[in-house]
């Protein structure tokens, strides 16, 4: 048991910085990674399923595979334009950081 007590995440809008504190778009940024997972592996699965040659196959999985970056990259670029602030230390997170984040932003600390 931890003795510091509770703390959950709150939204904090300072409008002199223009900088957003905030979970929930945390949550949203690891929500959009899920969405374009699940894209990928659904598209992936569709396509197995067609009677092609492997080597063709992988080609396909490659593409997407590069889409599937090159989306996730977009996002990143947008979700580190924001700082997060997790626990009593104030920290800029990097996308790298953001999906841990949302994690610990969830949970009671």
């Amino acid at each position: 048991m931890r003795t510091k007590g509770s703390k959950q995440c709150k939204a904090k809008v300072d409008k002199s910085s223009s900088k957003v504190d905030d979970c929930s778009i945390m949550k949203d940024c690891i929500g959009n990674f899920h969405t374009e997972e699940k894209k990928f592996s659904v598209s992936t699965r569709r396509k197995e399923g067609l009677n092609e040659t492997a080597g063709s196959l992988q080609l396909k999985r490659e593409f997407l595979n590069r889409r599937l970056h090159a989306s996730l990259h977009r996002m990143a670029y947008t979700c580190s334009r924001f700082t997060f602030s997790v626990n009593e230390n104030e920290k800029a997170y990097s996308i790298s950081q953001c999906i841990m984040s949302t994690y610990q932003c969830n949970a009671s600390f």
